[in-house]
């Protein structure tokens, strides 16, 4: 079984989105409203670039950022969130004498200075690129949310989830859910993949403006079921939002990603939930 420590976890907090399901086709379908925003002439080009960020052919990547002011990808180191290197849009590198002192202690503002945490962010930050304003992505994301939550859209259910958290819950693991997404989208898409009944609404965290407080409620949620760090497990997919802010509270994670460049005592990567749920309920058998 991969060494991950469920028996000594009394508190497992879960991302949502990418998380507890893993499609990525509302991606693409965020893509299809953001192109709406760009003019026609342009929107060829657009998804030709959006399609080479999707197949790694572009500096742009998760676990980059973006400036949409001045159209630079920097690459972060993955404890610190600083940036290490930067580059232009074409993937051309600056000298670090241009930018160490503009971005000295990097914040992200998730409106010029984007961290590219998870597969909402490439059609986001390629749309910028290309002109489109924050509140036009955030209109082009409203309808996709809309979209995911209804009968039109369905979402797969990963293979052994439901009995993996079953058996998680029955043997005393408290599991909560800490998400951006609001209380809406949360109960359908929980519905929709007939979790709804292990993380009703008293255990959810929603509209959670992760990164910027994500460290502030895994702090309260520990103080709330009485557990320290090492107590304390953060299952998701995005390394800036759901994993490092636990890195740095001395928290494990569970990283759910097709990449596993990433390596840390604290963190697993996985490429999806499937494998670990399989290897604990074949290990408790």
């Amino acid at each position: 079984m991969a060494d991950i420590h469920w028996n000594d976890k009394e508190l497992l907090i879960f991302d949502l989105d990418g998380t507890l399901y893993e499609d990525t086709e509302h991606f693409d379908y965020y893509a299809e409203r953001l192109g709406a925003f760009i003019p026609e002439k342009e929107r060829t080009t657009f998804f030709t670039e959006y399609d080479a960020v999707q197949k790694g052919e572009r500096a742009l990547q998760i676990g980059t950022a973006y400036d949409a002011e001045k159209d630079r990808v920097l690459y972060l180191d993955p404890v610190s969130a600083q940036p290490i290197k930067v580059v232009s849009w074409s993937g051309k590198e600056m000298d670090p004498s241009i930018w160490k002192k503009e971005y000295a202690g990097f914040p992200f503002d998730f409106d010029k200075k984007i961290a590219i945490g998870d597969g909402w962010w490439t059609p986001h930050a390629t749309a910028r690129h290309f002109g489109v304003s924050k509140e036009e992505a955030y209109a082009a994301y409203v309808e996709t949310k809309t979209y995911m939550s209804s009968e039109a859209f369905q979402l797969s259910h990963t293979p052994s989830l439901r009995s993996g958290l079953q058996w998680l819950q029955s043997n005393g693991k408290q599991m909560v859910l800490v998400t951006n997404s609001d209380d809406e989208d949360a109960e359908a898409i929980l519905q929709q993949l007939n979790l709804q009944d292990l993380l009703p609404p008293y255990t959810r965290i929603t509209s959670a403006n992760k990164p910027a407080e994500t460290k502030d409620h895994y702090k309260q949620l520990m103080e709330e079921y009485r557990v320290n760090p090492q107590e304390t497990m953060v299952i998701g997919d995005n390394l800036m939002n759901d994993v490092m802010p636990g890195v740095l509270l001395g928290i494990e994670s569970i990283h759910i990603s097709p990449l596993t460049e990433f390596s840390s005592k604290y963190v697993y990567t996985v490429p999806s939930l499937q494998q670990p749920m399989e290897e604990l309920i074949q290990y408790n058998k």
